[in-house]
């Protein structure tokens, strides 16, 4: 009985894996968002926002995309708050730095592993603002 729910566990994993590294896949293939938008934040920040927020929002972005390019999960945790929360597109959910963390760290080591986010930013809004007509 043991060696079958074992058995069932992991063909489960797998199909779910396999499901998942083709959502992947079909994502980065037919995808136009990263053809969107523009290349560098800062072109986003706003008209009359806080340059300085804005550009620490942009160096944040930065921060993350470097960090998952070199599939570094302590520093991208690390651009966390102690009791953030992240959830994927897939619906992994992610609560407190330390799960943020050591979940790109199983992602980092095969699942993700050497791949890169796609940097391309469609607007900035700030809370309390409205956005220009």
């Amino acid at each position: 009985m043991k060696k079958t729910v074992k058995r069932a566990a992991l063909a489960t994993a797998a199909a779910l894996a396999f499901g998942a590294a083709a959502a992947y896949l079909y994502l980065d293939t037919t995808s136009g968002i990263r053809r969107t938008g523009k290349a560098n934040c800062a072109e986003i920040i706003p008209a009359g926002a806080n340059t300085a927020d804005g550009e620490a929002i942009c160096a944040t972005l930065d921060a993350l995309i470097d960090a998952w390019a070199r599939g570094d999960a302590e520093a991208y945790g690390r651009l966390f708050t102690e009791d953030g929360t992240y959830t994927t597109y897939v619906g992994s959910h992610y609560e407190s730095r330390a799960d943020i963390t050591e979940g790109h760290r199983a992602l980092f080591k095969d699942f993700v592993k050497g791949t890169k986010l796609a940097a391309s930013y469609l607007d900035l809004r700030f809370s309390g603002r409205t956005r220009p007509s």
